[in-house]
Order: structure tokens, then C-alpha cells, then sequence
């Protein structure tokens, strides 16, 4: 209904404007989740056009804020001041719980915590043994499925990025080192374990 294409469009313009990066890391990952939306409903034309005009609206929304800075990028110098290269946590650095307020530098020894959180892990874990006990019992419904699918996908894909065995995707994809710091991805981290829990 429009009240939906409303929210979405105040939704997504929000989005864009909280930060550059956080839009750009996280676009895809919502076209995904509106691709896995749309194979729930009958009226399948009808949500491509209304989940369209929710990001359209979006996109209008927050146009004062993107529009000048596209217009005027040809005036600046746009590089990168740090190295993606330095900046892969290590998998102990994700498990291992830890804190610190200092600086991500190269290898294992940075002085800022990456931890994914024990709590999330703990979350994940039982949205593992819940799927699949939905699935042995037969009591997973396919709108269920999907977000199961959509989630772990999802969170698999962010995990992956952050590691450095993806680095090679981060060299191929012009965008990507312009996001600086691959545990930017943590951001997702967290907002994909609250959609599971």
C-alpha cells in the first residue's frame, strides 16, 4: 500500500543520509532481501513497482544531499588515505572477546576490538539449530525460509568480506576500497544477528 512505499522511501532516504559508506555497504544486501520479498507475494508486478517507488521516493528524498556532492565531484580529488590492505581483522580477532579504543593497524595486534560479539554468536547459533529443527519437523514455512536463507546468506557474504581471503574481490571491484576499512562490515554483523534473533 502507499503507506508502505512511504515508509520505505522515508526508510531508505534515511539510509543515505546517516552515511556514505553504510549506503553503499549495505544497498546490495537490501536489493537481495527485496528480491527474496517479492518471490513471497502473488501480486509479484505490483511489489517490483511499489518497492521501485519506495526507493525512488528515497532517492528524492535525500537528492540535496547527493545530488550537489555528484554534481561536484569533478572539483575534488577523491583517494582513499587508507590501505583496505591493513585493515582485515584476523578470525581470532572476531571470536575472541576484547575491547579497546585504539587503532586498527596490519596484522593481529590492533588496538581497537573486532569482536562480532558473544551474544550474536550465541544468537546465530540457535537460529541454526531453530532452522533446522523447522526444517526436520517440517514446520518451515516458505516466508520463514527466505529470511532464514536471506540471513545466513547475508551474514556469510559480510564475513567473507571482512576476511582477506577476499581481497581479491576488494582489488576486481573499483568501489570497494573506497569503504577503506573491511571491518566496516561489522555494521552488518550486527543488524543481520538482531533480524535472526
Amino acid at each position: 500500500g502507499r503507506r508502505n512505499v512511504a515508509l520505505t522511501g522515508i526508510a531508505f532516504g534515511l539510509l543515505i543520509l546517516s552515511h556514505n559508506i553504510a549506503f553503499l555497504m549495505t544497498i546490495l544486501f537490501l536489493l537481495f532481501y527485496g528480491v527474496m520479498l517479492i518471490f513471497l507475494l502473488k501480486k509479484r508486478k505490483r511489489a517490483i513497482l511499489n518497492l521501485a517507488a519506495g526507493f525512488l521516493l528515497g532517492v528524492g528524498l535525500s537528492m540535496f544531499f547527493w545530488l550537489p556532492a555528484f554534481w561536484e565531484k569533478r572539483y575534488m580529488v577523491a583517494d582513499t588515505v587508507f590501505n583496505f590492505w591493513d585493515h582485515f581483522p584476523f578470525i581470532k580477532q572476531l571470536i575472541i572477546p576484547s575491547w579497546g579504543y585504539g587503532i586498527s593497524i596490519w596484522g593481529p595486534n590492533d588496538e581497537m576490538s573486532f569482536q562480532i560479539g558473544i551474544v550474536n554468536f550465541l544468537v546465530v547459533t540457535i537460529a541454526v539449530f531453530c532452522f533446522a529443527w523447522l526444517l526436520f519437523k517440517r514446520k518451515l514455512k516458505k516466508q520463514k525460509l527466505i529470511f532464514f536463507v536471506w540471513s545466513f546468506v547475508s551474514l556469510g557474504l559480510v564475513l567473507f568480506l571482512m576476511n582477506i581471503r577476499s581481497s581479491f574481490i576488494w582489488q576486481r571491484i573499483s568501489l570497494l576500497p573506497y569503504f577503506q576499512f573491511p571491518w566496516r562490515f561489522l555494521i552488518l554483523t550486527a543488524f543481520l544477528t538482531a533480524f535472526l534473533a
